[in-house]
């Protein structure tokens, strides 16, 4: 019990190496999403500035876009969150195909899962709670994520955040009287967003268990909807195509309907369960598309790729400057569309590297440097919200808003190196235990499941004994497992664990010799 509480032991997984079976180029992929998250939160904060003028300002130059749009970082972790449910399993299953009717199996993957996010993440909630009324100064009374309104809400509504249902905390109020629609911890939507998609995965996964052409007709099938679920929100609310523009800082409506919703991150998700599948079949030798892949059409995918993504992030330029606006099929078209094609560009890189034809980017992406950053983005996602208000709040005035560069090196950059600090002794000392705990009780009912009633073992020993005389002490030996039926009842087949010395198994003549002599060892 005491071991999984090795702060040195924990430390050392965290930064142990790749395993031969880590699909590697996730690492930095999470690390760089996670990063472009906190920059652009970090950002956020200094709307709230004294000069708030010199803020919108900002949005109007053209290389800023990358931070103040870079709510398409989300949409990565989506898509390697599918990939990872979709290419785990299928291992699993190769290697244990019984586990294919194993209902109990199933069912544990659903406890697994909540167990392995929820300590974490509660009791860092819980963590916040306490701490945040602390850090109150000059900028937080003026700030619009007041960190008041936030301890209140999770007095409140934690109940929700337990459940994973706290990203529908504003259509809940909508038909009930609980009060402002604020959420505890505001960033932990994209938690209950994710927990929402992994609980419908098996209907993709079983599809894809069945045939893989099952498989992409079902999760086809079902991205139409969620894109059109997003068009018919997007038209009924006249809803915008992103929630920061010149024109409008913050849309309630947006996010309500649109942006925390799992219809609106269903499409990432069934991309990154099709490229696990694509992966998995790679791997075993059963899908062989490498040949496919020579050196001009891989350039042709990597352009493609370029340009989608730069498309998706700049693309809004001259509507986030408020030179433009958008009709509602744009809007709905950018933000839903958009989505499919950012995930098939990032999955493009993945593939790539899994098909060997990333070039030099397949040695950076691989590269051990990313293997324990990549292990603490969970932890630094939960606790970077935190960090971002705590330099914040312990302002002693107002923020002054210099520039988009200036706030990056004196805020963002601090507060990122603080995030991973703060991520990798959370992890160390409260995720790490939670998991290898709930990992050992699951071990121990898998065993206990896997318990038979066949008669108990005997030992055979070179020197034939009564069976019930007191056994000698074992020698160093090396077990082989061999059958043979019982005297009593000739149906019933009996296993017996037979020894012998590791002196005998230099001998193959002498094994041989061994092996025939107890099978026929007269039991009498």
């Amino acid at each position: 019990f005491i071991g999984p509480f090795s702060f040195y032991t924990n430390t050392s997984r965290i930064f142990a190496p790749h395993t031969s079976v880590t699909i590697r180029c996730l690492a930095p992929l999470k690390t760089i999403t996670i990063i472009w998250i906190i920059m652009g939160h970090s950002m956020l904060q200094e709307a709230d500035a004294d000069n708030p003028l010199r803020f919108i300002d900002a949005l109007s130059i053209f290389g800023n876009t990358l931070i103040f749009n870079a709510y398409p970082a989300v949409d990565t972790f989506f898509l390697i969150t599918g990939l990872l449910v979709a290419y785990t399993l299928f291992v699993k299953i190769d290697a244990h195909p019984a586990l294919l009717t194993d209902t109990t199996m199933w069912a544990l993957g659903y406890v697994h899962r909540f167990m392995r996010l929820t300590p974490a993440y509660i009791g860092f909630v819980l963590f916040v709670m306490a701490w945040l009324p602390q850090l109150h100064g000059p900028f937080t009374s003026g700030s619009f994520t007041n960190t008041t309104y936030m301890v209140e809400n999770c007095e409140q509504k934690l109940w929700m955040n337990l459940l994973y249902i706290n990203n529908f905390d504003g259509m809940i109020e909508s038909i009930s009287s609980l009060g402002q629609t604020s959420q505890c911890y505001g960033v932990s939507w994209f938690l209950a967003t994710d927990m929402q998609l992994f609980w419908i995965s098996p209907l993709f996964l079983a599809a894809l268990l069945y045939s893989g052409l099952a498989g992409l007709l079902v999760s086809l099938v079902a991205i139409v909807l969620s894109v059109a679920a997003g068009f018919y929100f997007t038209f009924h609310y006249d809803l915008p195509a992103t929630s920061m523009t010149r024109k409008s800082l913050y849309n309630p409506h947006f996010n309500k309907y649109v942006y925390n919703k799992p219809w609106a991150r269903l499409s990432p998700f069934l991309i990154g369960i099709l490229i696990g599948y694509a992966i998995f079949r790679i791997r075993i030798g059963k899908l062989n598309i490498k040949h496919y892949f020579n050196a001009a059409l891989s350039i042709v995918c990597w352009g493609a790729s370029a340009v989608i993504c730069a498309s998706v992030i700049f693309g809004l330029h001259d509507n986030i400057r408020g030179e433009v606006t958008l009709t509602s099929l744009e809007a709905a078209s950018y933000f839903h569309i958009g989505k499919i094609g950012w995930s098939i560009s990032v999955g493009w890189v993945i593939l790539a590297c899994e098909l060997d034809r990333a070039g030099p980017i397949k040695p950076f992406l691989e590269h051990s440097f990313w293997a324990p950053l990549g292990r603490l983005t969970f932890c630094a996602y939960l606790v970077h919200w935190f960090v971002i208000h705590y330099i914040y709040d312990r302002m002693d005035r107002s923020a002054h808003f210099v520039s988009v560069w200036q706030s990056m090196l004196s805020s963002g950059l601090p507060i990122v190196m603080l995030t991973f600090i703060t991520a990798f002794f959370w992890s160390a000392l409260v995720e790490a235990p939670c998991i290898l705990l709930e990992k050992n009780f699951l071990v121990g009912m898998r065993d206990e499941r896997k318990k038979s009633p066949e008669p108990t073992l005997m030992t055979y020993y070179p020197s034939p004994v009564n069976r019930d005389d007191k056994m000698p002490k074992p020698l160093d030996v090396q077990t082989i497992n061999v059958q043979f039926y019982d005297d009593e009842d000739p149906v019933m087949i009996r296993s017996v664990a037979n020894t012998m010395s590791t002196a005998q198994t230099d001998s193959m003549h002498r094994y041989k010799e061994f092996q025939r002599r107890i099978m026929s060892f007269d039991d009498t």
